[in-house]
């Protein structure tokens, strides 16, 4: 099943607040400032690897390229600071023309 095909499958099955973030993420990144890259953060109880799925769906459709990543947020508190530990070194994402980082604390 293609890309978009699979996005409007899951679109389908969201709830009103799933779909509305949905439509809020693809709003920013196909209405406004299109040329800059994008980063978004979702936080909930529940439903966010449905809502990433469905917009990486979505945005992957349209062939632009976009990647989720996930966070536990051990980066903002770096308990030995003379160490140089991978586990303590943040996630740097470089991004370049409309790239879409979709990301959230786990």
């Amino acid at each position: 099943m293609e890309e978009q095909s699979k996005a409007n499958a899951n679109i389908e099955k969201l709830n009103s607040e799933q779909r509305y973030a949905v439509y809020k993420v693809l709003h920013a990144v196909y209405e406004y400032q299109t040329d800059m890259p994008k980063c978004f953060f979702l936080d909930g109880p529940a439903g966010k690897t449905f809502v990433y799925s469905t917009l990486l769906h979505a945005i992957r459709g349209k062939g632009d390229q976009a990647i989720a990543v996930a966070s536990t947020g051990m980066h903002i508190y770096k308990p030995y600071p003379d160490r140089t530990e991978a586990g303590n070194q943040p996630i740097s994402l470089a991004t370049r023309g409309s790239d879409v980082v979709l990301s959230s604390r786990t």
